[in-house]
């Protein structure tokens, strides 16, 4: 039974009473049984909730290695294809498996001093980010007492199951 219903058992145990004297007419054994229930099924709640945890943290674990993996793995085929081109110096290869081809392509790559020149001479090439808010410095000042204008520190009850 899940708690939830064990919870609605108990309440209406414990509200069974004797119109006339007040008296509680609820069985103290059948009480004692459905708190051991609850006890029993927030437990295996807590225990669900600790195994999930280390399962996900178990996939993570394993998703990390696999992107390392996967980055070598690549940086072995960049390697491979880097010594294609040395070794091919722009001749195209052919055979019935594979297909050696070159095709153009271009980028833009900029000196050191083309941001100072953009700023001064055409601001439209550059791109401006909007601010973000530095909340850990935010938290910091916050803390010791130093009011932060439309800022507030909010406190938070979290569950710790261990």
């Amino acid at each position: 039974m899940n708690i939830y219903l064990i919870n609605r058992q108990i309440e209406e145990l414990l509200e069974e009473v004797d119109p006339e004297t007040g008296e509680a007419l609820f069985d103290p054994a059948l009480l004692n049984e459905l708190m051991m229930e609850r006890e029993n099924a927030t437990e295996d709640l807590a225990l669900g909730y600790k195994n999930l945890t280390a399962e996900a943290s178990a996939i993570r674990g394993e998703a990390a290695a696999l992107t390392e993996r996967a980055r070598k793995v690549e940086k072995m085929a960049e390697n491979a294809k880097k010594y294609l081109t040395a070794i091919l110096g722009g001749e195209k290869f052919k055979t019935s498996r594979v297909s050696i081809g070159y095709r153009t392509s271009s980028r833009v790559d900029l000196g050191d001093g083309f941001i100072p020149w953009a700023k001064e001479n055409a601001p439209r090439l550059l791109r401006e980010k909007e601010p973000e808010a530095d909340k850990s410095e935010i938290k910091r000042l916050l803390k010791n007492g130093v009011t932060v204008p439309y800022a507030s520190l909010i406190e938070e009850s979290n569950i710790q199951i261990r």
